[in-house]
């Protein structure tokens, strides 16, 4: 009978399952640093670092169960359309110098917020 080893390759997991590694991991009772290295050689480079687990680690230690982003306000708005993207495209292609800090107006949608692009 033969045995697989599962983690041969690096998981893609997502921050929420890997969060929930931590809850599992911190529950019994190991150490931040131990998480980070019991991690570190099944999601390889897409693991969360190693402050980012000191923080979770504490979170839970305070009291938190849930493994969620919560909602919190001033949060960012992303608009990516299409319109959004083209219009975003053709400016940068007009003015190469341009800066990220150039506010655009697309009908009027889009004033003061930020816009995600991806050309």
């Amino acid at each position: 009978m033969s045995t697989i080893n599962m983690a041969t390759l690096p998981l893609k997991a997502s921050r929420k399952e890997q969060r929930s590694v931590i809850h599992f991991l911190w529950a019994k009772a190991l150490c931040p640093n131990t998480v980070h290295a019991e991690m570190r050689p099944v999601y390889g480079d897409k693991c969360l670092t190693r402050p980012a687990i000191h923080v979770w680690c504490k979170k839970f230690a305070c009291g938190r169960g849930s493994v969620v982003d919560e909602k919190r306000p001033g949060r960012c708005v992303v608009s990516m359309t299409d319109p959004a993207i083209a219009a975003v495209a053709s400016l940068i292609r007009s003015d190469w110098r341009v800066s990220i800090s150039v506010q655009i107006n697309l009908d009027n949608m889009l004033q003061n917020k930020r816009l995600m692009f991806d050309i």
